[in-house]
């Protein structure tokens, strides 16, 4: 979240990567398999931030925030394509899906990864932040599942996505005034972030 909101990168666009019915229960499954997206992307030259959440059903699920400001048709058949053969080839995924279902479970999944709400463009000026700052930090999608092993990282992003520095001497006292006086969305946290930045 203190990244997003620091660093003056814009992102214009944002993939979902999710699971079909059946998913990974393993985190270093799934780092791989963003990590071949990410190699991909890469390739475009473009920068990126990612986060993982859990859905209600327990399915990992990536937000991927993209530089890209123009997303064609075959962009999004072309990503959602390499998602959808990254997860039907897996050896856990031949495995975990039965044979009679394994066709139109491969079908369903290319139909939502190259569905238009699969990738969208960033229309507003601080929407990637917004949306961050909004969903990131919800606890029920952070919330691990009992089953799921090796969760890692949460989130990650490209080599030169860097905060801007800037440095305010304060107290705390201060800085607790400060967020009641601008009615920022922290002062009802439990815990105050050990970073707070300030919207537009």
């Amino acid at each position: 979240m203190f990244l997003m909101q620091a660093t003056e990168v814009e992102f214009k666009s944002m993939i979902t990567f999710t699971y079909p019915k059946h998913y990974p229960m393993d985190g270093n499954i799934v780092k791989l398999d963003i990590g071949a997206v990410l190699q991909k992307v890469r390739r475009e030259e473009w920068q990126y931030l990612w986060f993982l959440e859990f859905q209600k059903r327990g399915a990992p699920h990536f937000h991927l925030l993209v530089t890209a400001d123009v997303i064609t048709p075959k962009m999004r058949v072309d990503f959602g394509l390499h998602w959808t053969a990254r997860i039907a080839l897996r050896e856990w995924y031949t495995q975990a899906c039965p044979p009679d279902e394994y066709m139109a479970e491969v079908l369903k999944m290319a139909k939502f990864n190259t569905h238009y709400s699969s990738w969208e463009l960033i229309r507003d000026a601080d929407g990637a932040r917004n949306y961050v700052a909004k969903y990131a930090g919800k606890e029920r999608q952070k919330r691990v599942p009992a089953r799921y092993a090796s969760v890692g990282r949460f989130w990650g992003a490209s080599r030169g996505l860097k905060p801007k520095g800037l440095t305010f001497d304060v107290t705390e006292k201060e800085v607790e005034q400060w967020l009641v006086d601008h009615k920022h969305p922290s002062t009802s946290y439990e815990l105050v972030p050990r970073y707070i930045w300030q919207y537009g």
